[in-house]
Formats: C-alpha cells, structure tokens, sequence
C-alpha cells in the first residue's frame, strides 16, 4: 500500500484493539507501508510484533523494545530434536543406539531451532547406520536445506559485506573485531561499517573484546567459498581445509584468485616440502596464517601487527625487513635472534615476555624511534641491556626475572656524562621494572640523566649501592628495593619520593642525613618501608622516626591552616585533603626512639 489508506480506514484501525504479526520483515519501507509512518494508523490498544533477520530494520522505525532470540539449551535442543527424529516425546535415554548420535547431532546444529527441525526430520525413520553416514557427510559438507535458509541472510548483503564475511567464516573466526579491523582496512575495506551490519542481520556477534560466529553460519559461508570451484581448490578466494592446501601448495596449483590461506602444519600428516614459487601465482594474497612455523620472512609486510592468534610457539627466526609492523606477539618462547629493527620505523610496542631463548637485543632498536612499550621479561639467557638514550619514545621497560642479567648500562652519544640538551629533552622512559634480577649487582652511574623517570623496581635484585646521580631523578615517586639483601646504604633521594619500600633489605646499614629530603608539595601517599632491615645503625633509626614526625606534622599544619583561612567557609570541609595517609614500617624498639629533649 505505498500511497497509504483511507481516513475512514485509518479512523477505524485506531479504534481497533488489533494484535498483528509481521513476519520476516527486511526493509523499513515494509514496515511503512503496512503501518504507516510511525506506526500512526494504529491505536494505543494495538500490539504489533515484527520478526526481521535485520536488526537496523527495527533501529530506523524506533521500536519500543527488540528482543532478540536466543539459542535453545541442551535440553531444550534434545527435546526438540527427539520431537523431530521419532515424532513424539521420546526417551533417548533408552536407546542406547540412537542416545549418543543424537546428542552429536544436538551440538552440530548448537541451539538453532531451524537445523534441530531439519535433522531430526531427515532421519526419522533411518537405521543407525544411516544416522552414522549423516553424521559423517555433515563434517564434509553442510546440509543443504539448512544452508539454503541461512544464506538467504548471506544474499542480502552487497559485495562488500559478502567479501568481509567470507573472510571471517574462513580466516578470522577466532580473532576479535578491532584485529579485523585493522587488517582489512589495510586492504581497501571499510570494515566497521561492514561488521556492523554483519552483526545487524545476526550473521555474527560482537563482544567488547571478542567476536564470535556460528558454526553453522561459519559452514554456510565456506560452502560459497567452495562453490567457487568445487573440484579445484587452487581456484577458490581462501583455503582453510588442510587437504585442500596440501594438494594446492605440494603439486603448486595456487593461481590469482586464492587471497587468504589459514592453516595448522600438524593437521597434515604427510611431509610437505614447498616449492620456491608454490606461491609465485598467488599473488592477489592477502592473509597467511601457518602455525608450527619454524621461519617466517616477509619482506614489506604492510600489517600493522600479525594476528593476535599467530602461532609463534615453534619459531625460530622471523625477518620482516621493511615493515608497516607497530607491534608483534605476545609469545615467542623458542626466538632466539630479533630481527633488523632499523626499518621498522612504526613499531610501537615489541612484547617478547617468556622469548627464554633470546640471548642479545640488536642494536638496531636505536631507530624504533616510536617504541613506547619494550617488554623483555623471562627473557631468561638475557645477559646485557644497554638502552640507548635516542629511544625518544620509549615509556615503560620491563626486564623482570631476567636471571641471567648482569649489565644494565646507559649508552651515551660519546664517553661524556654530559646528554646533549635535545637528548636530554626528549628522553621519555617513565617506568623501569628490573624484578628478580638476581644477578645485577649494579645500575649505570648516569641513571640520573633519565628525567622522566617516575617508577623504579628493584626487588630481590643483587644491588649492592645505588648511584649517587639518583638524586637527580627529580620526578621520581616510587623506589621499591624490597628483598634487595646485598644492599648495605641509600644515597641522597629526590625529594619526589613518594614511596620507598625497602622491606627484608637484611644488609642495609645506613642511609645519608639527606636520604628523606622532602618538598612543599603535599603528597597524597606516603608511605617508608623498613620492616625486616635488622642491620640498621641507631642514627638511621633515628632518621626514620624523626623524618615520620616532620612529615605528619606538615600534613597536620597543613591542614589546620586551610581551616584557618577558610574558617567562614561553609565549604572548609573540602579543602582538608581526606586521602593523605602517611605509613612509614620498622623494626624499632621502644627503648630506641627517642624524645627531642633527649630522653
């Protein structure tokens, strides 16, 4: 009814109480038409329920509620399924024959009421054996009239959402949505848009962190894939089957059309050994996942990053000179060699945490001069790190339970102490965590060059003194040197320390009368650790407990006097800090603290 209806008629729908069911509604217009704009033909004593496969249909004419069906239970699946395979309410329990066939079944079809129908309906009747066939053909191939159905959803989309979703069904099944995003905009795709109405006509879910398909969604679309070329895999757009690329790369029958290849080495049981040019005639590829890869080169890869589900557990060398790369992975247990990083210009954050076979970091990290993030930790044949101070970017440097660490040095442009006033400028390194280094023994004597740095972690490394130039860190708020049992005395500290924790420090002796220098900023938190140092000398004790009094009374002072001013204040509450706390921990005696007056 495009040019609507009648007043007369539309008087008497509004003075109707009208239940009207909408079934399969994929276009707005639809709605419009049956019900006029805003639903406006219809009285308050009306309820209209619409079914769509499109969600966005619903969004455009503003619904009052949408509710979204869920997959049925295990129990709910069996029952329909049992209502399907023997037309009426039977036992499966009993029969032991059908009861385990039945509930593989029940997990292939995974809650669609649609696939449990069709199942159980095929194999009404059917021996065992012939539920076993069925069984058997759906691994190989997915029933047609399940997939006829599903793909209806599949055929509206436009060739762009149609190549998005093929390339989910058969590479990016387990990867989450912003890593897709990431790799198929590189290729010219305008993916947020895509998935968006993916997710719209229920063909996948989204998650913050994750994305998810159906299987059977996920079959459907390989089975498009297949229909390319049903005999010739080499002429599909994307392999996933292990057979299929077995016979595609051993006997090179790869052409232009393949785009993606996903698959894992240890699936293929015979020995594949490839051709150089097995991939020569590929050349429109795009993706390539091989998992239990030993060696990895590619040269100008334009990815921002490799998948977060790449397999690197087994490789042994990765060159990828000439990279768009800002990141890589997070696991590379066996790498013993990083590759030539002077060209990878983009790469932000390098995680090779648990890399326990890593020996030496090249030097040509010098030129990530984006780097924001190096984490080397478990890194454990680590033994020498020195950071080059024209890593501009550089934030956060973790080196934790690197075991074998014994060198941790400051390079400088010559053997000055002295950093030219850009370098100086531009260093960014905030955050240094060396935790269970328990083979350094010492810092770089030029530590205090780095004037960023806010955090320092020392714990249970084999320190024995700090440098002198620490003084210098004028921004640093947190020193942790607990379980440092070789460290006998603390220099001078920046007065920005905000917490020191020095705990089990067995060895620790004494500090410098200018150790607790403090500024006029009032801090928040402050809290001095000392517990377990039972090797401290009367004087540091002393310190400890005086600089505690100096430090509560400036708070308290503080406070009083924003009272004072404020006093006609209704508001004077407020400006009294309420977080301030002040903890300081030891092991003093009663007997060894003493009064000002000297008692």
């Amino acid at each position: 009814m495009p040019d609507g209806i009648t007043n007369f008629a539309k008087r008497r729908l509004s003075r109707k109480a009208i239940l009207l069911v909408l079934d399969d509604v994929n276009d707005p217009d639809q709605l419009q038409d049956l019900c006029g704009r805003g639903f406006e033909w219809f009285g308050p004593t009306t309820r209209i329920i619409v079914t769509t496969r499109d969600k966005h249909v619903l969004l455009v004419k503003q619904v009052d509620h949408i509710h979204e069906v869920k997959p049925l239970n295990d129990d709910e699946s069996l029952k329909l399924f049992n209502l399907n395979a023997f037309k009426q309410n039977y036992d499966i329990e009993r029969d032991q024959d059908h009861a385990e066939l039945a509930m593989k079944l029940v997990n292939y079809a995974n809650g669609i009421p649609l696939a449990l129908k069709v199942l159980g309906s095929s194999l009404h009747g059917r021996s065992k054996e012939e539920w076993e066939s069925q069984l058997s053909k759906l691994e190989k191939m997915p029933h047609v009239k399940i997939q006829n159905i599903l793909r209806v959803s599949y055929n509206e989309l436009d060739r762009h959402d149609q190549n998005i979703f093929l390339y989910i069904a058969c590479f990016f099944e387990t990867d989450n949505a912003e890593q897709i995003k990431c790799l198929l905009d590189s290729c010219g795709y305008s993916t947020a848009i895509g998935l968006r109405n993916l997710h719209d006509k229920a063909l996948i879910s989204i998650a913050p962190k994750s994305m998810a398909m159906h299987d059977l969604i996920r079959d459907m679309g390989r089975e498009v894939v297949r229909e390319e070329s049903p005999n010739n895999p080499g002429n599909r757009s994307r392999l996933w089957d292990p057979i299929d690329i077995y016979e595609v790369l051993k006997y090179n029958r790869g052409t232009e059309t393949v785009e993606s290849i996903t698959f894992d080495m240890k699936n293929i049981d015979m020995y594949l050994s490839l051709h150089p040019r097995a991939f020569a005639r590929m050349y429109k590829l795009k993706f390539l996942r091989i998992n239990e890869l030993r060696l990895l080169e590619w040269n100008a890869c334009p990815l921002k990053s490799l998948p977060s589900s790449f397999c690197a557990e087994n490789l042994v060398k990765l060159m990828m000179m000439d990279s768009g790369l800002e990141k890589l992975w997070d696991d590379v247990r066996k790498l013993m060699e990083l590759p030539d990083l002077s060209r990878a210009l983009k790469l932000q954050v390098l995680n090779i945490y648990e890399c326990v076979s890593l020996r030496q970091v090249p030097s040509s990290i010098a030129s990530c001069h984006n780097l924001l993030e190096l984490n080397l930790s478990r890194c454990y044949e680590l033994g020498s790190f020195h950071h080059c101070i024209y890593l501009e970017s550089l934030k956060i440097l973790f080196l934790d339970s690197c075991i074998n660490l014994r060198e941790f040095s400051l390079l400088l442009p010559t053997d000055s102490d002295t950093l030219p006033a850009t370098a100086t400028a531009a260093m960014a390194l905030e955050n240094i965590s060396l935790v269970d280094c328990c083979n350094l023994s010492l810092l770089p004597h030029n530590i205090g060059m780095l004037s960023s740095l806010k955090y320092l972690s020392l714990c249970r490394s084999n320190i024995t003194c700090l440098p002198e130039s620490i003084k210098h860190l004028s921004l640093l708020k947190s020193l942790n040197l607990r379980g440092c049992e070789m460290l006998q005395s603390l220099p001078e500290l920046p007065s920005s320390i905000a917490e020191l924790d020095v705990i089990d420090c067995t060895s620790l002796e004494t500090t410098t009368p200018s150790t607790f220098a403090y500024s006029d900023e009032q801090i928040e938190t402050e809290i001095f650790a000392f517990a377990n140092c039972i090797k401290l000398d009367h004087l540091t004790k002393k310190g400890i407990v005086e600089d505690a009094c100096m430090r509560i009374k400036r708070a308290a002072n503080t406070c009083l006097a924003a009272i004072k001013e404020n006093e006609d204040d209704d508001r004077r509450a407020l400006l009294v800090n309420p977080h301030y706390h002040y903890k300081v921990q030891g092991c003093l005696r009663e007997n060894e603290i003493e009064n000002e007056d000297g008692r």
